[in-house]
């Protein structure tokens, strides 16, 4: 899947991370990133061995005298919107100098390029005493309060927090078991776990009934949180999405349903013969408990017209790895009342999972099977299955909750999400 910077986003009211949030999100990925210091040079960073690095940001004007009083002004309020920087005590009169405590206090400065004794043609970011991990960090901070700055071209700055997100490796989720819920379980399996069980692991997919609606109310409160459409082509996908934490699906009146989809996973490591793997179990996925959860739903909305073409959640790439740690996905569909002649179908290609391209499908699968999107509907299946959503007759909105169950594992060999440079314009 690719991502966007700054996505997947919402309404300007929905709940936003706290600084000191963000500050632990980062603790959790940096045992997870292995930072070396190097003197390559790429979209515009350039490092030394002794960690100094630099970003340039062209000017869109042409430089004025009062530039620089107004430059020095937005870096000093950029310092001061959040605790990330902290003005540096060496800093000079013009006060373009800071200090990030969280990566051991290294230094930031803003300063002009001037090329042959001329009016500065550029500004740079240059950073001592950092790695090229914790350089990526820092630039994915500055990108964030750009917007206090006038004048720029930071295209750079986007390509190299891309280049940084690209570089990291795959959040490997959350233990299992801290959303277990055995009463919500037996709701879900009631007495065929067994059977359930190995029908997924024989098809690679199942599908159960009247697990748990929505109400009109619910769906009207779900489509204010949908207003970003994704970044992937129109010719590929056309809906509507956002990421529910707890807090959000409550808002939404859909709680239970969040909590429902948590705690699947768990249930899975208990009852089902998960097949060895090859590598280790990654933290916090265990030999008896390999299957994790992120703390995240996604919820689509297609409308008419609408579709998502044949792919798979974790595809193999060209060297035979995975593109992701999805292993099982898990999605609940919200839509009362939904008929056949409505469209909007997942298309399921089953025994698709050795496929490297999607499109295959179609000439592999002769028989796909037709999964209507009815509410209460729950559908289980092998994340590397092809599958594609059809397209949506009349002016009907189709809802989905979907939770992608992990398995990180040791040298897999698998990155993090693909990030692409469709940042938003400011």
């Amino acid at each position: 899947s690719t991502s966007a910077l700054n996505s997947p986003s919402s309404k300007s009211n929905m709940p936003r991370l706290s600084t000191s949030i963000k500050f632990i999100c980062i603790r959790l990925l940096l045992p997870l990133i292995t930072s070396t210091s190097t003197s390559t040079s790429t979209n515009g960073l350039s490092s030394t061995a002794c960690n100094t690095h630099t970003v340039n940001l062209p000017l869109t004007v042409e430089y004025d005298s009062g530039h620089a009083s107004s430059f020095s002004k937005s870096f000093q309020g950029m310092v001061e919107s959040t605790e990330f920087f902290i003005p540096s005590p060496t800093a000079v009169d013009s006060g373009c100098e800071c200090s990030v405590p969280l990566f051991n206090n290294a230094q930031v400065l803003f300063q002009p390029i001037h090329c042959n004794g001329k009016t500065p043609h550029a500004y740079a970011f240059a950073v001592n005493g950092a790695s090229k991990s914790e350089f990526g960090w820092i630039c994915k901070k500055l990108h964030e309060c750009m917007g206090m700055f006038n004048c720029f071209d930071d295209y750079e700055l986007q390509m190299i927090v891309v280049d940084h997100f690209n570089s990291l490796p795959p959040l490997p989720g959350y233990a299992a078991s801290e959303t277990a819920n055995d009463d919500l379980m037996q709701n879900v399996f009631q007495d065929n776990t067994r059977a359930i069980c190995d029908a997924l692991s024989k098809d690679g997919y199942v599908i159960l009934d009247d697990i748990l609606k929505t109400s009109a109310s619910s769906n009207s409160k779900l489509s204010n949180f949908l207003t970003e459409k994704t970044d992937h082509d129109k010719s590929i996908r056309s809906d509507t999405i956002a990421f529910l934490n707890r807090e959000m699906a409550t808002n939404c009146g859909l709680k239970t349903h969040y909590d429902t989809l948590l705690a699947i996973a768990s249930h899975l490591n208990a009852h089902m013969d998960i097949p060895d793997s090859e590598f280790s179990p990654m933290h916090p996925g265990t030999e008896n408990e390999p299957l994790t959860n992120p703390l995240s739903i996604q919820a689509a909305e297609y409308g008419e017209g609408e579709f998502y073409v044949a792919h798979s959640d974790n595809s193999l790439t060209d060297t035979g790895t995975r593109n992701n740690i999805r292993h099982f996905t898990c999605i609940l569909y919200c839509n009362e009342g939904w008929k056949e002649e409505y469209g909007g179908s997942l298309r399921l290609y089953p025994n698709t999972q050795h496929l490297r391209h999607p499109k295959e499908a179609k000439d592999v699968c002769n028989n796909p099977i037709d999964v209507f999107p009815l509410n209460g509907r729950l559908i289980i299946f092998d994340s590397r299955l092809v599958h594609s959503v059809e397209k949506v007759h009349g002016d009907r909105l189709r809802q989905a909750l979907t939770l992608w169950i992990t398995r990180p594992l040791e040298g897999a060999g698998v990155k993090g999400e693909t990030w692409s440079v469709a940042l938003k314009k400011r």
